[in-house]
């Protein structure tokens, strides 16, 4: 199991999830551990009912949210503490010094440092890392409409009296180059997608992504699964509910396979994924999108239907 550290105080669960996804697709099983003071992951991944501390799935992604330490993790899902983790590769989001010491995170696999160069994204990141009491080695995740060098030289000047070792690659994340309305679109959607992100944000991704797998997978690679990604994005999931077509959110890759019986299906996707089930006997109705999710219109009919089926209980 590899851990991997992003630390910093500039907000990146965004790309965090984006590595997460390509990683998932590439046959890796995924943890997302948003260990930030604001766990902005509550607020932008999708979960049925978010409790204090949770592990939920994301296309594929286990994201965790409100653990302090990997044994509260190991508590939530019933594993004996002296057992790994069931994941091939951790991806750890520290702003805190607090993180940092409780995830260990200076026995990483790979530490990124990512920032933007505001003042605050700088110093306070930097701050966080007093965390380190030996030399940690550090690459460089860098926002900015374009680095300078004066820029990272402020940076490596900042930095001075730190126990960091920078390593000589940067990873540079262009800003003001529509990015980031292309990510706030996605999480209004509640959907992973990368067809509309610049050239230079998809490269940044891969490159981490090789790092991170140790060249397990060539460059070539990871761009044709970020391509294939591209290819099955599906912006609007249409289901025909009963005589009604309605645009959806659906987050799950299981599916129905075979309806018990007494059941019928009363909405289905294009792709023919049963999507709601609703018993002979009219006392069930069960569902497999996410109803929180629908746009403003079909919201409205869907509580109209929903409504209608409780009354008539």
């Amino acid at each position: 199991m590899k851990k991997i550290g992003f630390i910093g105080s500039y907000d990146k669960i965004d790309m965090i999830i984006n590595v997460a996804k390509i990683l998932t697709t590439l046959g890796k099983k995924i943890l997302v551990i948003d260990a930030t003071i604001n766990q902005k992951a509550k607020y932008v991944v999708p979960t049925i009912s978010p409790t204090t501390t949770y592990v939920t799935e994301y296309e594929q992604i286990d994201v965790g949210v409100g653990f302090r330490n990997f044994e509260q993790i190991k508590q939530y899902l019933y594993i004996e503490e002296e057992n790994q983790l069931p994941y091939d590769v951790l991806l750890i989001d520290a702003d805190n010094i607090e993180a940092i010491q409780n995830f260990e995170l200076e026995n990483s696999q790979k530490n990124y440092f990512v920032t933007s160069f505001d003042c605050y994204s700088l110093k306070k990141g930097l701050e966080i890392l007093s965390a380190f009491q030996e030399p940690a080695n550090l690459t460089k995740v860098l926002f900015a409409q374009e680095v300078l060098k004066e820029e990272d030289e402020y940076l490596n000047y900042l930095s001075l009296g730190y126990k960091v070792i920078w390593d000589e690659n940067r990873i540079y994340f262009p800003i003001e180059n529509g990015d980031a309305s292309i990510i706030a679109e996605n999480q209004r959607v509640a959907k992973i997608k990368f067809r509309r992100l610049s050239g230079e944000y998809k490269d940044g991704l891969i490159y981490i992504c090789q790092e991170i797998l140790s060249n397990e997978f060539s460059e070539s690679q990871i761009r044709k699964t970020l391509k294939n990604i591209e290819k099955h994005e599906n912006i609007n999931h249409i289901i025909n509910y009963k005589k009604t077509k309605m645009i959806v959110n659906s987050f799950h890759h299981q599916a129905i396979d075979k309806l018990g019986d007494n059941l019928k299906i009363i909405a289905t996707s294009s792709d023919n994924i049963i999507e709601a089930i609703e018993s002979d006997d009219k006392k069930t109705l069960a569902f497999q999108f996410h109803p929180e999710k629908l746009r403003y219109n079909e919201r409205k009919y869907f509580e109209k239907e929903v409504r209608t089926f409780l009354i008539a209980k």
